[in-house]
């Protein structure tokens, strides 16, 4: 008989912070205490990989993305996930998961450690965490739980799976998006054993903040020609793109590590066709191709909010067999004492709010003359009142946190 292995993915973006949680987890922490400098062989992280990390984003994207609605993902937390199970993967079910990477359980593993590394020596504006959930009647490979802890600092839990795994696994996502999401897991089912899971958090101010007069009443208009009154957050920006299919603005957040980018089809085309049209080392063209102009830009506040099951996704993508249990090896994870693992679904939510709060006191971004100066002449406008591509990105790594679409402020 075959068993239940539950990922989450919770890719949080948080502009407001909210206190957490003050319960504790009851569920015995298999590795409270194991430092990962007890393992060796930690490479760092050096970026070669990561324009592959980036067509992953964008196929995963282009395979979620449903036409006319807003969308949201955090591409590499969802990597994250799956790639603590590709520790314990084997044979067919492990070529079709490193096919779907675009690389090696082992160079995916280097990856994101000296990614999480980096995100952590930048300072507190990314929180990753990530966590593993036993029954306490499986049998774990203890190379396993090390490659975990290795690669992803991952927290430990040998746990019952009844209401109180329940509360416990919810407390710990309560307690690593900073209280964003409750109730994530409703309940387990009697075939489930094993439970993975990965937070990322985001939190950040604007470098340079909207004031009052900055903020005012238009129309966003959706592609079906609807109006929809909502307020807009008016700027002028420093960083501009443009090509054949798109124009663009970057905006940074405080740190000037990571930046808001919005991509705006040319007119005539629908933002299905311009997402259908991108590959990662284009969006990596995008990322790092930003050009220094004037940029008057109109972007409106909303929020967005996504919950998706991502198995037929992952499956279309190539990576069917880990959802089988007739033909899912997970050997390399553990067993129960009567059967095998299979992935029953992969889960993931995730959370984003642009307004004009949530950013310190500081200067408004400004394009002022003195006396007798001239004017720049060549002044570019992006106003993102139609529906557009937006994406957080790691600026110095060229990853993008977090991909999402806003076609509709409803």
């Amino acid at each position: 008989m075959k068993h239940k292995l539950l990922v989450l993915g919770l890719g949080l973006t948080l502009l407001l912070g909210l206190s957490s949680c003050s319960q504790e987890i009851q569920a015995e922490e298999l590795t409270a205490g194991v430092s990962v400098e007890s393992f060796s062989n930690v490479t760092e992280f050096d970026g070669p990989e990561t324009p592959l990390v980036t067509d992953f984003s964008v196929r995963l994207f282009q395979q979620t993305m449903k036409d006319g609605e807003n969308t949201l993902l955090s591409p590499i937390s969802v990597l994250s996930a799956l790639a603590m199970t590709a520790n314990g993967a084997e044979g067919e079910t492990l070529k079709q998961m490193e096919e779907i990477f675009g690389l090696s359980v082992q160079d995916l593993n280097s990856y994101l450690r000296g990614w999480k590394d980096a995100v952590e020596n930048y300072g507190s504006t990314v929180k990753v965490a990530n966590s593993a959930w036993f029954r306490t009647d499986g049998i774990l490979e203890e190379d396993f739980l090390q490659s975990c802890i290795k690669w992803y600092d991952a927290e430990g839990y040998q746990a019952p799976f009844d209401q109180s795994t329940v509360k416990d696994v919810n407390l710990w996502v309560e307690e690593n998006t900073n209280g964003m999401i409750r109730d994530m897991v409703q309940g387990f089912s009697a075939d489930t054993v094993l439970c993975l899971v990965n937070a990322l958090a985001f939190d950040a101010e604007w470098q340079h903040i909207y004031y009052d007069f900055q903020v005012r009443e238009d129309v966003f208009t959706k592609e079906d020609g609807t109006r929809q009154d909502a307020e807009f957050l008016y700027s002028d920006e420093e960083f501009y793109w443009e090509d054949q299919c798109s124009t663009g603005v970057m905006k940074y957040y405080d740190d000037e590590v990571y930046a808001f980018v919005a991509l705006l089809p040319k007119e005539g085309a629908t933002l299905a066709e311009y997402v259908d049209s991108l590959t990662g080392e284009k969006l990596q063209e995008i990322i790092t191709g930003f050009a220094s102009a004037v940029v008057q830009t109109k972007l409106p506040k909303f929020q967005s909010e996504t919950t998706a099951d991502l198995n037929q996704v992952l499956m279309d993508m190539g990576m069917a067999d880990v959802f089988d249990p007739d033909l899912a090896d997970l050997s390399g994870i553990g067993t129960t004492s009567t059967g095998m693992l299979y992935v029953d679904q992969v889960l993931h939510k995730t959370f984003l709010n642009v307004d004009e709060r949530g950013t310190q006191a500081g200067a408004a971004t400004l394009v002022e003359a003195g006396e007798g100066a001239a004017m720049p002449q060549d002044i570019k406008q992006v106003d993102l009142d139609r529906p557009f591509l937006y994406m957080i990105v790691d600026t110095r790594k060229n990853v993008p946190l977090f991909i999402g679409t806003l076609a509709d402020l409803a």
